[in-house]
């Protein structure tokens, strides 16, 4: 009995050490497949080409950043400038028509100014002044207003265009004597200048005498009348 209970314990021993040395021999090979720290730290070389790959990277979406917002801001402005250029363009067309018509209105005005006043309560009278208006809403509904101006005003060479320059004392020099076509504007542009006569001071009666002596001695005399040179 002693014998076997002494083998048993001998065989019980031996599994016990052959357990224990498979685990030491599975935990050195674990232990072994697991990298050390050292091994995965990249070495300096390759830490600056990274660093120098990224920065070209960072780069190149740099550039291509620009490149997008400037193609963005190029079409915006070309869009921008498209919207002005049709709004110049339909501008232009409407002052273009609105010039033809506007002798049309001073035709009118004219013809008012002309009518005898014992037909100014006819029928046909008012129909006339019923066509005037409807004329007159048309250029109003496009923003076309006559040039305001009353005798006295200053010459404004960006609204006035002057005809004639008269001399006179009862105005100013350079004051609208008289407005002979009536201006118009168009969205505050002007289509037609008033046409208008303005003031000038006379010149000083010595320039007067001067320039009347100059044309007296540019006329030939005349020392004998055409009788006298017959009868001669």
């Amino acid at each position: 009995m002693e014998n076997e209970e002494r083998k048993e314990e001998i065989l019980e021993t031996e599994t016990v050490g052959e357990k224990m040395g498979e685990a030491y021999s599975a935990e050195e090979e674990s232990t072994a497949e697991i990298p050390s720290v050292a091994e995965e730290v990249p070495e300096p070389d390759e830490i600056t080409h990274l660093k120098a790959q990224l920065a070209e990277v960072e780069q190149k979406a740099a550039e291509y950043l620009d490149g997008w917002q400037r193609t963005q801001a190029s079409f915006a402005n070309y869009r921008k400038r498209m919207d002005n250029d049709r709004d110049s363009w339909r501008v232009n067309a409407i002052a273009t028509l609105i010039m033809r018509l506007l002798p049309v209105v001073d035709d009118f005005e004219r013809a008012f100014g002309a009518i005898p006043e014992a037909v100014q309560e006819a029928a046909w009278v008012d129909g006339i002044a019923l066509i005037q208006r409807k004329l007159l809403q048309v250029l109003e509904a496009e923003d076309v207003k006559p040039i305001p101006l009353e005798v006295g005003d200053a010459f404004d060479p960006l609204y006035h265009q002057a005809i004639y320059y008269q001399e006179t004392t009862d105005c100013e020099d350079g004051q609208v004597l008289i407005e002979t076509q009536r201006g118009y504007t168009m969205k505050d542009r002007v289509i037609r200048p008033s046409m208008v006569v303005v003031a000038k001071a006379p010149a000083p009666a010595s320039e007067q005498t001067e320039s009347n002596i100059a044309v007296s001695d540019t006329v030939p005399k005349v020392d004998e009348t055409p009788d006298e040179q017959s009868m001669g």
